[in-house]
């Protein structure tokens, strides 16, 4: 088709001449009037008078008088918003820069990943929209009874969310319109020696048994974490020193990444408030907790980071110093026994284990990171090494969740949690607290149970 119109673009005959006849010419103010006059007729729309120097002031917006003050800021700036520029452009503001990095990676999850960047996760379900009457029971059923008793936090916490633009609060008459809404009951589960934990129960009214499971499900690998990280212990050569343990969180999580804009609503939640006259919709803007899909689409973007660590560090790249790498290494030394830890060895402390014989042969230091969601987990074995895989683990998140601009919100965080590298989370230690793997678990400072020293008694 293209070779045809080549030719006969080449062989075309030539154009009749153009002839120009004088118009009279219109005023300008003429020209404008009539134009919109023509636009008027054709619509049948009647023209606003623009001359009014006030406008037609917009719907007050009615909230409790319960609310605290700053969080009724909070939603009336955007049901303002909203009532201004629409849900599109409402959303398209919320999201800013986005979370996601420009992926300068190649990997097999990189187009789906690419996918959640451009157009957020999906939510869809096996049955059909709620009705008025299913949508209203669940108004008036409410949250659930733990959220009264955490109320302050619950509205301190919002308040923190909504400037970080990962949820949402809004009158319930300013979206009852929307076809797709569902409307789950929210909970909070006290933490020991933690903030409490806000959580979604979409398993009430059955919304995570009625959503399809669009995800990839290779992603799901966290089970078996543990058992990975415990097998490269047990394989590592103790003559090349102890294996070193560092664990990097993410700060955000789940919220990192974007639910599609247009199915936010289904994954609505009543906020609990003082006043139940006047209710109120939750609406999170990013995976919220709780919810089914949540898990495997985050780990679609650890898991690669995983991925993408292991690989590098395998080829031994060359990788720079990281930004967090001077801070990240101010707390590394030798670490001192948890107060609660167990005894890492009950013989000699300077007894040499001896490797069992049945082992395959390692001749390499250890180098292995793993994933449980979003704490890393990197084994390192030497000093160079240690060093290395660290850095090459931050480099990695950093090719998946775009690192602070001066461009970003006040509000956003860097992913890698500075808060816990301060603290010292991130230092290279013997022993390790690793109680995000589900259980609170120390790995040991050899990799197997040395045999007894003859000095010992």
């Amino acid at each position: 088709m293209f070779g045809m119109s080549g030719s006969i673009a080449t062989h075309a005959l030539p154009k009749d001449p153009v002839i120009i006849t004088q118009m009279p010419i219109k005023p300008k103010s003429l020209v404008a009037t009539h134009i919109k006059r023509s636009a008027s007729q054709l619509l049948n729309v009647k023209q606003p008078n623009t001359s009014e120097s006030n406008p037609r002031p917009a719907k007050k917006v009615v909230l409790s008088p319960h609310l605290p003050k700053e969080l009724g800021e909070c939603i009336k700036n955007d049901v303002q918003l909203l009532r201004t520029v629409g849900w599109d452009q409402f959303i398209k503001s919320k999201k800013g820069l986005g979370e996601f990095s420009d992926f300068p990676f190649c990997h097999p999850a990189r187009r789906l990943l690419l996918h959640y960047k451009h157009h957020g996760a999906p939510v869809k379900f096996k049955t059909r929209q709620w009705n008025e009457e299913t949508i209203q029971k669940a108004i008036d059923r409410g949250a659930h009874r733990s959220c009264h008793d955490y109320l302050d936090f619950l509205e301190e916490e919002f308040v923190s969310m909504i400037k970080k633009k990962q949820w949402i609060i809004l009158p319930h008459n300013e979206i009852a319109h929307f076809k797709d809404l569902r409307i789950s009951p929210p909970g909070v589960i006290p933490q020991r020696e933690r903030r409490p934990r806000w959580i979604c129960d979409y398993s009430f009214y059955d919304v995570n048994q009625e959503t399809l499971e669009l995800f990839a499900e290779e992603s799901m690998q966290y089970g078996h974490a543990l058992d990975r990280i415990l097998r490269e212990i047990l394989l590592a050569d103790p003559k090349l020193g102890p294996v070193y343990v560092h664990k990097i969180d993410l700060s955000d999580g789940y919220y990192r990444i974007s639910l599609s804009p247009h199915d936010i609503p289904r994954l609505g939640v009543i906020f609990p408030t003082r006043d139940p006259s006047n209710p109120l919709i939750a609406l999170p803007l990013v995976l919220p907790m709780g919810w089914k899909n949540s898990a495997p689409i985050f780990c679609t973007a650890t898991e690669t980071v995983a991925d993408l660590t292991n690989s590098t560090v395998q080829n031994l790249r060359p990788m720079p110093s990281h930004p967090l790498a001077t801070l990240a290494s101010l707390q590394d030394e030798e670490p001192t026994a948890a107060p609660n830890a167990p005894p890492t060895s009950l013989f000699a402390p300077n007894a040499l284990p001896q490797r069992d014989p049945a082992l395959p042969p390692s001749h390499k230091p250890v180098a292995y990171t793993d994933v449980f969601v979003d704490d890393f987990v990197a084994l390192a074995q030497t000093k160079p090494t240690r060093t290395y895989v660290r850095n090459t683990l931050m480099h990695a998140i950093d090719s998946m969740f775009r690192p602070l601009s001066p461009l970003d919100d006040p509000y956003r965080q860097e992913p890698i949690s500075i808060k816990k590298t301060v603290e010292g989370r991130l230092l290279l230690a013997h022993q390790k607290d690793c109680s995000g793997l589900g259980r609170r678990h120390y790995i040991p400072n050899y990799p197997f149970a040395p045999t007894p020293s003859p000095a010992t008694p």
